[in-house]
Order: C-alpha cells, then sequence, then structure tokens
C-alpha cells in the first residue's frame, strides 16, 4: 500500500522540477557542512593541542592552557564524535558555540582578574578569542537574539579589566583602549555583515515560499498547471527525441466525495499523486493538472512507449489496496507532442483519448497516435475542448 506519508513521495517528484524550491536544506547541503564542521573541529583540536604542548614544555603557566584547554579539547572531540555518528546538526552547533564563547569568556575573566604582566592584554590574545567565538556566533546562528547575545559577549570582555583594574589599565590605559576600540570596531562591522545576511536569508525565503506557492499544488506538493507548462518549455525545442504527456483521471471521483466527503477525497489525490510519481520516477514529471486530473510529462518516449507506460499505471492502481474499502481506478489519455510552445493540439489529443478510454467503460487507457485513423477524426471531430493551458 502507498505510504501513509504518500505526500512526502510526491514532491520527491516536484523536486526535480526547476521552479519549485525546497524550502528546507538539502541532504547534500547538510553533509557539506557536516565535513566543515568536522574539518574545523580537527584543526583546533590540533592547534589547542600544540599550542598547550608548547607552552607546557616553555615552562609557562597560563590558565587558559592549564585549566580551559582540556575540558574544550574533550568538548570538541564529543562534537566531532556526534557528527561522524549523523546527529543532529543543531545540537552541534549550539554546543560548539557556547563552548567557544564561554572558553573566550572564562579566557579574558582570568586575564582581567589575575595579576598578569602589563602588556599581556596588548598583545591582543584574549580579545581574538572573544572575536573568533563572536563570529562564530553570529555565523551559526541567524535569530536576532543570537545577535545580543554576541553583543553581550562582546561588551562583559571589554568591561572586566577596566572592573578589576587590571596592569594593562593602570600601566598603559590608552594602548588597552584603542586595541578595544580597534576590536569593537571589527565586531561591529562582522555584526553588521550578519544583520545584512540575515535580511538576505529571510528574504530569499520568502521569495521561495512564494514560487512555491506559485508553480506547485499545495495538496500534494506536485507542480500545478503553472508548473506544469514551465516544465514542458523547458523540453520544446528539443527535436532529436520524441516526448509524450499522459491525462490520468481517478474515475467517479464525484461519487468518492458525495459518499465519503471532501476528507476522504483529498486522501485519495494525495495518495494517488504519491503512486502516480512512484510509477513514472524519474521517466517523466507528475503534476495536477487540477480537481481529480493529473498530467504525466514524459521526454523521451514515443506513442508506444507512452502507451506501455499508461498501461502501467491503469494496472497499479486496480491491484493498488486503498484505504476504506475504496476501489480506485483511472483512465489515462496520451498523445506524442508534435506542436511546440503551448502544446494546445497536443492536449486536445490526449484529452480526446481520456474521452475514448472512458467511453469503452474506464480503468483503461487509450493514446491518441496509436488508435487508427478512423477512431481519431471521429474523436477530433466530436471530442471535447482541450483544457486551458494558460496557468489560472
Amino acid at each position: 500500500m502507498v505510504p501513509p506519508d504518500g505526500r512526502q513521495d510526491a514532491r520527491h517528484r516536484s523536486d526535480t522540477f526547476s521552479p519549485a524550491i525546497s524550502m528546507t536544506p538539502s541532504a547534500a547541503s547538510n553533509r557539506a557542512l557536516r565535513r566543515v564542521y568536522l574539518l574545523m573541529l580537527g584543526i583546533v583540536i590540533l592547534a589547542l593541542t600544540m599550542s598547550t604542548a608548547a607552552r607546557q614544555q616553555a615552562g609557562i603557566p597560563e590558565f587558559f592552557v592549564q585549566v580551559v584547554t582540556p575540558p574544550l579539547i574533550v568538548v570538541f572531540g564529543a562534537v566531532m564524535v556526534w557528527l561522524l555518528l549523523g546527529r543532529a546538526l543543531r545540537v552541534a552547533e549550539t554546543v560548539m558555540v557556547w563552548a567557544a564563547g564561554l572558553a573566550s569568556l572564562a579566557n579574558v575573566t582570568a586575564f582581567s582578574v589575575t595579576q598578569q604582566p602589563p602588556t599581556y592584554y596588548l598583545n591582543s590574545g584574549p580579545y581574538l578569542s572573544i572575536l573568533v567565538a563572536f563570529t562564530f556566533l553570529l555565523l551559526i546562528h541567524t535569530r536576532p537574539r543570537t545577535g545580543h547575545l554576541a553583543l553581550g559577549l562582546l561588551a562583559v570582555s571589554l568591561a572586566l579589566p577596566w572592573i578589576f583594574q587590571n596592569e594593562s589599565v593602570t600601566g598603559h590605559p590608552l594602548d588597552l583602549l584603542r586595541l578595544q576600540v580597534n576590536i569593537t570596531a571589527t565586531a561591529v562591522m562582522i555584526y553588521l555583515l550578519s544583520w545584512y545576511r540575515t535580511q538576505h536569508l529571510s528574504s530569499l525565503q520568502r521569495q521561495q515560499l512564494l514560487a512555491a506557492l506559485a508553480y506547485s499544488d499545495p495538496l500534494t506538493g506536485l507542480p500545478n498547471r503553472r508548473g506544469l507548462m514551465v516544465e514542458a518549455a523547458g523540453h520544446s525545442g528539443q527535436q532529436d527525441q520524441p516526448d509524450a504527456l499522459l491525462l490520468v483521471d481517478i474515475d467517479h471521483f464525484k461519487v468518492i466525495n458525495d459518499r465519503h466527503g471532501h476528507a476522504v477525497g483529498d486522501e485519495v489525490l494525495i495518495l494517488a499523486a504519491a503512486l502516480l510519481a512512484r510509477v513514472t520516477g524519474r521517466q517523466g514529471t507528475v503534476g495536477r493538472w487540477g480537481g481529480d486530473e493529473f498530467l504525466v510529462l514524459l521526454p523521451g518516449m514515443d506513442a508506444a512507449a507512452a502507451q506501455g507506460h499508461a498501461e502501467r499505471l491503469v494496472r497499479t492502481f486496480q491491484e493498488q489496496p486503498w484505504p476504506h474499502g475504496l476501489n480506485i481506478t483511472v483512465s489515462v489519455g496520451g498523445a506524442q507532442l508534435q506542436t511546440p510552445g503551448t502544446h494546445d493540439a497536443d492536449l486536445a489529443r490526449a484529452d480526446a483519448a481520456l474521452y475514448h478510454a472512458k467511453a469503452l467503460g474506464r480503468n483503461r487507457s487509450a493514446v491518441f497516435d496509436q488508435l487508427d485513423e478512423q477512431t481519431r477524426q471521429q474523436l477530433l471531430d466530436g471530442a471535447r475542448s482541450a483544457p486551458d493551458l494558460r496557468p489560472a
């Protein structure tokens, strides 16, 4: 039976349709980001280990090396294991941000409250660690409160030496002030760039949402009529290979709605969309043409191949178990594409073939180009007018 989450399978097909833009990060982008984090953590752990070894060999006692670095290496190592196991990226990002921020703040705090060489602050080491944590925080998280947290981290680190009157303050106040001004200017620039990035991402997401609404069907997740026409236009002009299309109509769908209600009708449409997408696979594009009618674009298929695909669709629907004790069948009409552009004549011929399949008793298929000449002419003379191709 079609999985209950049939809508997801249907959307798999719409992902290959150009205008329908996914609103969530793709699996490929997540894998790439995971590799970047693993590389970054490996470099950081190596740098911390080498720095600790060098300081210990030189006999330089330092709070950050002796107290902060060992647990920091353990935390970052645990995050690497977490990422290698394929666990949630958001958890890893949150742990990395808080670990880097707290470690940097501990570094500044330690050298603000303990006796240090007067020029220690002037080499900017503690503030560079704060700046790295500040940048990392803004790059990973785009929520507004993240910016407030980053600015708060910077403000506390700037105030600590003045609060505790470190020797850098009493001995070199102007030099320390100049260093803090430079660090602050750099941090503000990073903050503004991050703000612009957040605004740009928000605008891009709105555009993606509008594109998804314009080119996809909200119920099934498939391309809608407008989306199908864009997809068909992408194949126009490729005269070196035949193309075909199928119109798929759910038999007696109005009876289903009348007897079981529109909620069951919507469920049937979602499951039918998923089934069409699964059977068609990467051979073509499935979309919702309107109501209980779907359209299947089959690039690279001639009329005979389209006939085989149509028969497979009819057979699959007939054999498929359906919920609520329903027996769902479809009628399919197809045609080989012959006219470029809007394909009005092609759709008229496919629609005539669909009419012919229904007239023969439904639950069957007919491809216009596979019918005999007399039947084709009779259908063209008495068929229904083609559906309007202009986007609604």
